[in-house]
């Protein structure tokens, strides 16, 4: 655990769970004094005095889970630094955002090559593991799908189909909100870890 995952987990075991609650839409258990997070489509239960993140199976039983420390820094910062403030309802790009142009380059830019190499001939695979993690079809590109990563961060994936001249391209837009929410390094920590999971379940 690295000094700023730490912190991270001291800060929010002091805060107020109800504040807590009302900002970021999770829900509090007091039994295992943690929070239940629904995260694409799957609960999580956060537990800030034992600094562990556990899977949630049927009948609420937590369940060891092999989670990258990214993920972890992704969970916790959501539940820290969330607002609570209503969804845009304006799609944007990763460009869009302020500083976005300048960040999102190089090694920063955006891990959609995972999802070219993967679905670039198979679209109607990219839809179906986007329904996996709870996405629902929308229309943008060839194929699209949109998900919840948190309560209050939606994200589509956007698949344009290759063709002799083109190989296949894939993009990502966001609730124009999700400014007020996440920095630009936590976009784009929230990005590679939703590409990884559309890949991995996609099988």
């Amino acid at each position: 655990m690295n000094q700023t995952e730490s912190d991270y987990w001291d800060e929010l075991a002091r805060l107020n769970p109800e504040t807590v609650c009302i900002r970021t839409m999770a829900d509090y258990q007091v039994k295992h004094r943690g929070y239940t997070l629904p995260i694409l489509n799957h609960d999580y239960l956060v537990l800030p005095y034992q600094r562990e993140i556990k899977s949630l199976i049927e009948g609420d039983v937590p369940k060891e889970e092999n989670l990258t420390n990214e993920f972890t820094l992704m969970v916790l910062f959501y539940l820290l630094r969330t607002k609570d403030i209503p969804l845009d309802r304006k799609w944007i790009s990763e460009k869009d955002l302020l500083g976005g142009e300048t960040f999102f380059r190089g090694p920063h830019a955006l891990s959609v090559d995972l999802i070219e190499k993967k679905y670039g001939d198979n679209p109607e695979g990219f839809i179906e593991a986007g329904k996996v993690l709870g996405g629902t079809p929308v229309r943008f590109g060839d194929k699209s799908i949109a998900m919840d990563v948190f309560p209050r961060i939606p994200i589509i994936y956007i698949l344009w189909m290759g063709d002799e001249e083109f190989p296949p391209k894939a993009g990502v837009l966001f609730d124009a909100s999700i400014g007020s929410h996440f920095t630009l390094d936590m976009i784009w920590i929230m990005v590679h870890e939703v590409s990884k999971r559309l890949v991995q379940a996609g099988g």
